[in-house]
């Protein structure tokens, strides 16, 4: 795909990361992720950064998150190169050093979910709706969504929400 994944600004010392695949929701497609990834290595040593600001751009969503449609056609091997790029990624995001923020507007779902928790400050529109909703349907969250929630709202609440999807 010829289309950025993501879009990255640098205006006075404040990274945006918009995610750019808003014809999905921004779910996390595997071009997206691999963007998001290099937008991540791109700036965590960048001097000139001081706080990161993730958003949905364009979309009316934050992210939606895995892109089920493109997962359907992956081999085996292909999901869990994925899903380890994904957890990569999402790990870097929590680690980097500069204060990060989530803007979340409409959707953050699943993966969507896991990025806004992944990041320090998670701001919400009115109406925004989250969650790791992949648990209705059997599925774990595969990139540390369990593990982050728990660690923001305790076990109580974090086993209330998964459990409730």
């Amino acid at each position: 795909m010829s289309e950025s994944g993501v879009l990255l600004e640098i205006q006075n010392k404040v990274a945006i990361i918009q995610l750019n695949n808003a014809k999905r929701a921004n779910a996390l497609s595997k071009f997206l992720v691999k963007d998001l990834s290099y937008a991540i290595n791109t700036i965590k040593d960048h001097s000139n950064v001081s706080a990161v600001i993730f958003t949905g751009g364009e979309s009316k969503a934050f992210c939606a998150g895995a892109d089920l449609k493109e997962r359907q056609s992956m081999s085996e091997r292909e999901v869990e190169e994925y899903v380890t790029l994904l957890r990569k990624t999402f790990t870097n995001i929590s680690s980097l050093p500069m204060p990060t923020i989530a803007a979340v507007k409409g959707l953050a779902l699943g993966g969507g979910c896991e990025l806004a928790l992944a990041c320090d400050i998670r701001v919400m529109e009115k109406g925004a709706l989250i969650g790791l909703t992949e648990v209705s349907w059997g599925i774990i969250p595969g990139a540390g969504g369990t593990q982050r929630l728990a660690q923001l709202v305790g076990i109580g609440r974090a086993k209330q929400l998964i459990f409730t999807a």
